[in-house]
């Protein structure tokens, strides 16, 4: 019932009433309502309740007994949404669309030691989330919002340390999203190197990825300014069979999966470049190439092939092979070898002996 009101007046409400217009209330306000599960006090109005104190505590839902202390929201015959301590479990903060249960239904838990659980009741880090998404994904989406159209919106991940930026994962745009066939995007990963952000990955729009250049002209781009640009492959293993390998696969058609290559295919090749400043543009030149190509068409469990050797001399005449080793492991330079071991000069030499004896 009620102990006081500010006019020093006092209505027992034991046996139920109403009180109609503004009630202050200066002491204890005790409001006890049967045991069964209905709407026993109501408060009506636009402004229901009003706590003006300049103390800590505005206002308190205290429980001393077993149970949570819990303060449900309802919209009659639609949602309920439960919002408080749960006793039974750890005193967690929860919210919960149960209509009388914290632990059902959960949508937000914060643990004692300020762990986040969305759709986790028992986080073990800063903030967890999760979802049971049978046939589908569970999604964190970041949104930049703005509906400009220039190419400088982006959405990232931020990471620092003592609240200084360290590193991010930023969604960038490729086109200024001004319709839907302009979608165009791509991921960079960011480091800070002495306080300057440093771009070390890219994947592009097309998933071309650029290690040190935002701009990869294919599948997997390398870069290095004023220095070696250096792939390293190691391998650690006190197997003497175990090493580092460089596998290249050419498979015979144009989707996912294994078709039997032919003869004279090419299978992968190795090329070295240089830039001609004669080029308007400059542009890059192949100066040698070593390439592997099959010999025949497949014989049971083996694919023969040829390796071709290239360089480029001072002419215009580009690449051209100077050396080849069949799959008979015949060697020839200059020259397409029928022996084991076959040259230009060698075969010169043999033209002039013919000559001599005629």
């Amino acid at each position: 019932m009620f102990r006081s009101i500010t006019n020093n007046a006092s209505k027992n409400l034991s046996a139920g009433g109403t009180i109609s217009g503004d009630v202050t209330i200066a002491g204890d306000l005790t409001v006890q309502g049967s045991t069964a599960n209905t709407y026993d006090e109501q408060i009506q109005g636009l402004h229901h309740v009003k706590v003006d104190d300049t103390t800590l505590f505005q206002s308190i839902i205290e429980q001393d007994g077993t149970g949570d202390a819990a303060l449900k929201f309802d919209l009659t015959g639609a949602r309920s949404w439960l919002v408080g301590l749960d006793n039974s479990d750890d005193d967690k903060f929860k919210i919960s669309m149960d209509a009388n249960d914290l632990n059902d239904a959960n949508a937000i838990t914060i643990d004692t030691s300020l762990n986040i659980g969305i759709g986790e009741t028992s986080p073990t880090e800063i903030v967890e989330i999760a979802k049971d998404s049978d046939g589908a994904a569970t999604t964190l989406v970041i949104n930049n919002s703005n509906t400009g159209t220039s190419t400088d919106e982006t959405a990232e991940i931020q990471f620092q340390h003592k609240s200084i930026k360290a590193a991010k994962i930023v969604a960038y745009r490729r086109d200024d999203y001004s319709s839907s066939a302009q979608y165009t995007s791509g991921l960079k990963f960011i480091s800070t190197n002495s306080n300057v952000e440093f771009v070390g990955i890219t994947q592009d729009q097309i998933g071309r990825v650029g290690i040190g250049t935002t701009s990869p002209d294919s599948l997997v781009e390398l870069e290095a300014l004023a220095g070696d640009t250096q792939l390293t492959i190691t391998t650690y293993s006190d197997t003497i069979t175990h090493s580092p390998k460089l596998l290249f696969r050419h498979s015979n058609q144009d989707t996912v999966g294994v078709t039997e290559t032919v003869a004279n295919e090419a299978i992968g090749a190795v090329y070295f470049q240089g830039v001609n400043s004669a080029d308007s543009p400059d542009a890059f030149h192949t100066s040698a190439s070593i390439e592997g190509w099959t010999d025949d068409a497949p014989d049971g469990d083996a694919q023969a092939g040829r390796l071709l050797f290239s360089t480029s001399d001072s002419s215009s005449s580009g690449n051209q092979e100077r050396m080849r080793i069949t799959s008979a492991g015949n060697i020839g330079i200059g020259v397409v070898p029928d022996d084991q071991w076959d040259t230009l000069l060698l075969s010169k030499l043999e033209k002039m002996e013919q000559y001599l004896l005629m």
